[in-house]
């Protein structure tokens, strides 16, 4: 049960990293004044360049795959018991 737990932790974890990620592979580039992703910082690097967003898009696919396969751990641990 202890292992489930930890489990469920690392998922949400991925999840709020996944979320996050793909808000800014989403965003536009920024501009000289302003960007599309509005955060506390204030920075114009909220978003990834051109050259990067292929990058950032493999990525992204890699983490949804890692999130997949710790839901089917997950529905193994379950199944087992």
């Amino acid at each position: 049960a202890a292992f489930r737990r930890e489990f469920l932790a690392w998922a949400s974890e991925l999840k709020d990293t996944v979320d996050e990620f793909a808000a800014l592979a989403e965003a536009e580039a920024a501009t000289d004044d302003e960007d599309d992703v509005d955060d506390e910082f204030g920075g114009l690097d909220d978003a990834y360049s051109k050259e990067h967003k292929p990058a950032a898009d493999a990525c992204l696919a890699c983490l949804r795959i890692v999130g997949a396969s710790y839901k089917d751990a997950l529905l193994a641990m379950d199944a087992d018991g």
